[in-house]
């Protein structure tokens, strides 16, 4: 059957269009909608005859399954660059973690992993930048990607840390206390997040705070772990401090 290609074309859009409908919720099937929208394409070419539209539409399925192939193999590589980035992330390989990042925000650009692993590339690349004006601009895109994700997913104990490290590094410290407090309401024995807090409670010269904290991170911790002899330095100062302080 000879079909004009300029039919083809406006189906294969609407398929692709309606199948990434499919995809984000909407109630009809993508080739239904695919359909409805051809045959009112068809009725304006003088192709009145639904009976005749709906057999051309049949023989172009292949064109709407094509199409909706398509769409998974955007999904598949947008899941193979977050694989990607997540192992570039746990070698600490920052700029090539953003690359692929780069390449999943086209794909998915509201995704909360999106963008909650741009901000954590952002952040650790600020935190090895000397130069001012290149620290400054990668805080701001760390928080700017650290609030995106917050907003997805408010309960996100990944995100909240973040925010809370970030608001940490402008010396917001109630702010930070929040954002951590969030985590550990979640996840009570994080122990990045016991760690950070124990540190802004110090800062603020709530020891008491402190001092409960790095305790039950003392009991917590393993005999050999490196944090171990962290918590009885910090111990050490904090007992030292509220001993002067009740000596005065």
């Amino acid at each position: 059957m000879k079909v004009n290609m300029n039919v083809i074309v406006l189906i294969l859009g609407f398929a692709g269009v309606f199948t990434l409908g499919f995809f984000i919720g909407r109630s009809l099937s993508p080739i239904n909608m695919a359909f409805s929208k051809a045959n009112r394409y068809l009725v304006r070419q003088n192709i009145p005859n639904k009976e005749k539209a709906m057999e051309i539409m049949d023989a172009q399925k292949n064109f709407i399954e094509l199409s909706i192939q398509t769409v998974r193999v955007d999904e598949m590589r947008r899941m193979i660059a977050l694989s990607l980035v997540d192992q570039y992330i746990k070698r600490e390989m920052w700029n090539q973690a953003l690359k692929y990042l780069n390449i999943a925000g086209d794909l998915v650009p509201g995704a909360f992993a999106v963008n909650y692993k741009f901000g954590l590339a952002y952040f650790s690349l600020y935190a090895l930048e000397q130069t001012p004006s290149l620290k400054e601009e990668l805080y701001q895109k760390a928080l700017k990607y650290a609030k995106t994700a917050l907003q997805i997913n408010p309960n996100s104990g990944d995100a909240n840390y973040l925010m809370g490290r970030l608001v940490y590094e402008r010396k917001y410290f109630q702010e930070a206390i929040q954002y951590f407090l969030e985590v550990l309401k979640r996840f009570p024995n994080d122990m990045d997040t016991l760690f950070a807090i124990a540190r802004v409670y110090y800062d603020i010269g709530d020891l008491g705070k402190a001092q409960k904290i790095y305790l039950k991170l003392e009991k917590t911790l393993p005999k050999r772990s490196p944090k171990l002899n962290v918590v009885e330095n910090n111990l050490t100062i904090i007992n030292n401090s509220i001993s002067e302080e009740m000596s005065k």
